[in-house]
């Protein structure tokens, strides 16, 4: 059973790959256009005259499966067609090149195969071909979390850190490139490496963090994180590491300094290990650097006053949104896991302005969430997703303050991707 229905309200929702940096695509040579409507060579590269977006959403269980269904736009009464969606075991994360070309890629955690499709202007989608990477090693099950970028028309990323290689191949025909070691980043051998969920683009960088979840059974996060910068036109890997705290997600400010900020999962076990097993943080790395600025460094909790609080989500006018833990709010025995301060409907928004390190303002208007979220960033704007405990999830445009309900999905949603 399908489960993307979805409602919209008033907000136009224009979306494109999940990064805030508006800087040109570097490389690559668009390959000649062709008619859009011809499905034996769906690379067409013409002007679009109708926007089209992909949606993801994830309905989690025993057997999870992803959804990933064509719209025209998101604005008031329009209507996901579930008939026309793409079923993918497991999660099946979209990437499209910008701008975009009419094409998706979707990457499957559950095989080492990529597929192609052309989305078509009557919101369906034409299989193109697929490229298994299962020769050069790579098994798949690397989960949500930011794994696949199309760089340009003829350079895609595989970024793989279970096994720490990035697998380059050609987006355009569909051909593997070249497998490049990241070993580099692995900073630990007793855990397991995870990537944030938004890379960023900057100028020719691709920049992310990296953190580590052990392999054994308490799944526990290590104060630690590397910092990653791979140069899209050689593919070459440069990083650092900072063992003073362990960061799970990023912003982008208006002046190009990023700030990473400890994750809720990250702070939720810290606090359940107590303090030997680290503290969360919140740290900046200016425009122009490769380094943490030495000069800042803060938390979720100085923010919200909460002792369980974390996640940055970037809004207009260099604000972003974090969430706090209210204890108050929790109902039933002392939470014994990350997991079950993650999945409890008891947390509550806040907002400060990026580069704040004093408390700031509880967003009651957003009312009371779970501690999870996928930050959705597009055309240059960024929503909240707010999950309900029904597994439910809402976008939240924080093109307005208080943000405001965009779409709601009787589903997680993942991902969202302008593909025209």
């Amino acid at each position: 059973m399908k489960l993307i229905s979805a409602t919209v309200a008033s907000f136009t929702f224009a979306v494109v790959a999940c990064s805030s940096d508006p800087t040109a695509v570097p490389g690559g040579v668009a390959p000649t256009p062709t008619t859009p409507s011809d499905p034996a060579k769906p690379n067409d590269r013409t002007a679009p005259t109708q926007k089209l977006f992909a949606v993801q959403t994830t309905a989690f269980g025993p057997s999870t499966v992803s959804y990933i269904a064509a719209v025209k736009s998101l604005n008031a009464g329009e209507v996901i067609d579930d008939a026309k969606s793409i079923e993918v075991p497991g999660y099946g994360i979209p990437a499209a090149v910008e701008p975009p070309d009419g094409n998706l890629y979707v990457l499957q955690d559950s095989a080492p195969v990529i597929s192609k499709y052309r989305v078509n202007d009557d919101l369906t989608f034409t299989k193109g071909p697929e490229l298994n990477l299962a020769a050069q090693g790579y098994t798949g099950s690397v989960g949500h979390k930011g794994p696949g970028h199309i760089i340009s028309p003829t350079k895609g990323y595989v970024i793989d850190p279970k096994t720490y290689q990035l697998y380059v191949f050609n987006p355009t025909d569909m051909t593997f490139t070249k497998k490049v070691s990241l070993e580099a980043l692995k900073a630990s051998t007793t855990a397991s490496g995870e990537l944030e969920t938004t890379p960023r683009r900057r100028g020719k960088d691709l920049v992310f963090s990296v953190h580590f979840v052990t392999t054994d059974e308490a799944h526990s996060i290590e104060n630690l994180s590397v910092y990653a910068f791979i140069d899209t036109e050689t593919d070459a890997l440069t990083s650092f590491v900072d063992r003073s705290c362990a960061v799970g997600s990023s912003a982008v400010a208006s002046n190009g300094d990023i700030y990473w900020n400890s994750s809720t999962v990250v702070s939720a076990d810290f606090k359940l290990r107590g303090a030997p097993a680290g503290t969360p943080c919140m740290v900046r790395m200016k425009a122009a650097d490769r380094v943490l600025d030495p000069t800042f460094k803060t938390s979720s909790t100085a923010i919200t006053g909460a002792d369980i609080s974390g996640s940055v989500y970037a809004a207009p006018g260099d604000f972003f949104y974090t969430l706090a833990f209210e204890k108050s709010l929790f109902t039933g025995a002392e939470p014994a896991t990350a997991d079950d301060y993650f999945f409890a409907k008891a947390w509550k928004w806040w907002r400060a302005p990026l580069g704040s390190t004093t408390k700031g303002e509880e967003v009651t208007a957003l009312g009371i969430s779970v501690g999870t979220g996928f930050t959705i960033e597009v055309d240059g704007k960024s929503y909240l997703t707010s999950r309900g405990a029904d597994s439910s999830s809402t976008l939240l445009d924080t093109a307005s303050n208080p943000p405001a309900q965009a779409l709601t999905v009787k589903a997680t949603i993942v991902s969202v991707v302008r593909v025209k």
